[in-house]
């Protein structure tokens, strides 16, 4: 009923229910009924759509405490302390200043890794029995689609949170490649966005794999077109960023090797063409938001 999804949820039926649910999830009683309340509580809080209307400052006390506390007692489920964090980030997508405070206060970059690095811990993506997904799958493509939903919070990150965070979807992408298409594909579209900020320098961007990840997609006996949409655009953005130097902290020389080195490993691909044909077509193909490929423009790519 929270979940606006089908556009039927009232405006009064959250307001009055977010209170209640949040004295819930705040019970800090250490019995296991407690513990199964405060993780349906906040279940329940992480199914309001992000764009229901909330006054934010009014529930950001509560849902602090409840992060805070866990991140001193380790007293939340994995579940209950993921839908903890979506309810707080679909709150304050457009405030720039609770941004700050979801990553100075509650250390969202740190926390976001730390989940992550310790649920693919848990995960044999290799097994054969595939039918079922468990737990920690389920969460880590939880967090991950909370990523793609709140990346404007990629900002926020320190800079080294965000250099190991390229270095988790990636090394997510690899080991999900050949055995979870829906995580494959997730990390993927990840990537895209990651390799578009400027948080970090192209030194790591160039090092962290992502070029051979999307000429390795592109050149898969079975192609898909939503992944070679994104990974097209991933070069794209890649061919971008190395026709300018942008990297302030880099000597002028050693940024003219890592520009040399990423083409030449475009070009021994047989992407020499696509370097230059993608950019004479890009103004065409960025009528839309998001720069999207078209489908009819998918063989002449395919070809080259």
């Amino acid at each position: 009923m929270l979940h606006n999804c089908i556009g039927i949820t009232s405006k009064e039926i959250v307001l009055i229910s977010v209170p209640y649910l949040l004295k819930v999830a705040l019970n800090k009683e250490k019995s296991e009924e407690t513990r199964k309340e405060v993780e349906m509580a906040l279940l329940a809080l992480r199914n309001i759509d992000k764009f229901t209307y909330l006054k934010e400052k009014l529930y950001l006390s509560e849902i602090k405490e409840i992060i805070q506390y866990h991140q001193e007692q380790r007293n939340l489920t994995r579940l209950a302390y993921q839908s903890a964090w979506q309810f707080l980030m679909y709150r304050f997508l457009s405030d720039e200043l609770f941004k700050r405070v979801i990553e100075n206060e509650l250390h969202f970059g740190r926390e976001v890794i730390r989940e992550l690095e310790e649920l693919n811990a848990l995960v044999d993506w290799k097994r054969k029995d595939k039918e079922e997904k468990t737990k920690e799958e389920i969460l880590i493509k939880r967090w991950l689609k909370v990523l793609y939903k709140c990346r404007c919070y990629f900002y926020m990150m320190l800079k080294e949170e965000f250099v190991k965070l390229l270095e988790l979807v990636t090394r997510l992408y690899w080991e999900t490649k050949d055995c979870d298409y829906s995580m494959r594909k997730l990390c993927i579209t990840l990537l895209k966005f990651l390799t578009d900020e400027n948080i970090t320098s192209d030194s790591v961007v160039s090092e962290s794999g992502v070029v051979d990840i999307a000429l390795g997609e592109l050149q898969e006996p079975t192609l898909d077109h939503g992944i070679i949409e994104i990974c097209l655009r991933i070069l794209s953005i890649l061919s971008v960023r190395l026709n300018k130097w942008t990297d302030k902290e880099l000597a002028k020389a050693e940024w003219k090797k890592i520009q040399i080195g990423m083409f030449e490993k475009m070009e021994e691909e047989g992407y020499e063409d696509y370097i230059t044909s993608f950019h004479e077509t890009l103004s065409l193909l960025s009528t839309r938001i998001w720069l999207r490929i078209y489908e009819k423009s998918f063989d002449y790519y395919i070809n080259i």
